[in-house]
């Protein structure tokens, strides 16, 4: 007694264009995807590198900004000596010291509701 035979049909190989177009549209929607993500983490990592750039050369300006501070305040201090600005007075501006007559005193008088007010 022979076997029935169960035929088998022939399996095709189709190319995806041959699959339907939703397959097709399914493929570039995932390749497009994965591309924007790459993107997105090229895009990432140039924007850490510029910002650790910026930081870097903020940090520099903030040291020269602070050099120059102590050089000003240094410069500041040496200015307003009074041995500087004696010498000044005289040299350049012709003072001469002042005479006892000269000098007018101010006294400051306190009152409850005004404040300071100032007496001749």
């Amino acid at each position: 007694m022979e076997e029935p035979r169960i035929e088998v049909p022939e399996i095709k190989q189709l190319t995806p264009w041959r699959q339907g177009p939703l397959v097709v549209l399914m493929a570039l929607v995932v390749t497009s995807l994965l591309v924007s993500v790459l993107l997105l983490q090229v895009w990432h990592s140039v924007q850490i590198v510029d910002l650790g750039y910026q930081m870097t050369e903020l940090t520099e300006d903030r040291r020269h900004l602070m050099e120059e501070r102590e050089r000003l305040r240094i410069e500041a201090a040496v200015s307003t000596r009074t041995e500087r600005l004696d010498k000044i007075a005289r040299e350049t501006l012709r003072l001469r010291p002042y005479r006892p007559e000269q000098v007018i005193r101010v006294e400051r008088v306190r009152t409850a509701s005004a404040g300071v007010v100032e007496v001749q």
